[in-house]
């Protein structure tokens, strides 16, 4: 597994395609990863949203996380393809004013540390340039 993780607009995305050893499927973090057409690579996206979404059902920072975890043990037990995440840095702005949004800045932060973690590659994206920490 891979993670691919930078600021808005930073490229990402491009850096997630030239890293894809094959055409792969792109796929939201609200989709069904397990079950999506056979590829040799799958690259996930929109980690954000999915955040958001349970925020906004009214789980906690600590639950996102906890969800977030499974996901990744799924993910990561893939082993028949090259798998691929994209997430977005939120935690080096201001504080944010609403709880909605600090929870949001706090599971962002913490689900990129655990995806930080199990990832075997870790790239850093800033003005699109890539910079490999892991």
């Amino acid at each position: 597994m891979q993670l691919v993780v930078g600021g808005a607009w930073s490229g990402k995305r491009n850096i997630a395609a030239s890293l894809a050893e094959a055409d792969g499927i792109w796929l939201h973090a609200e989709e069904d990863q397990l079950n999506a057409k056979e590829q040799k690579t799958m690259i996930v996206d929109g980690w954000d949203v999915w955040v958001q979404a349970r925020i906004a059902c009214g789980s906690t920072p600590e639950q996102v996380r906890l969800q977030f975890r499974e996901k990744l043990k799924e993910l990561k037990a893939i082993k028949s393809r090259q798998v691929i995440l994209i997430m977005e840095e939120a935690g080096r702005g201001i504080v944010p004013l609403e709880q909605a949004d600090r929870f949001f800045r706090d599971a962002n932060g913490w689900m990129a540390q655990d995806a930080a973690h199990e990832a075997e590659e870790v790239h850093h994206v800033w003005h699109g340039l890539c910079r490999q920490l892991k």
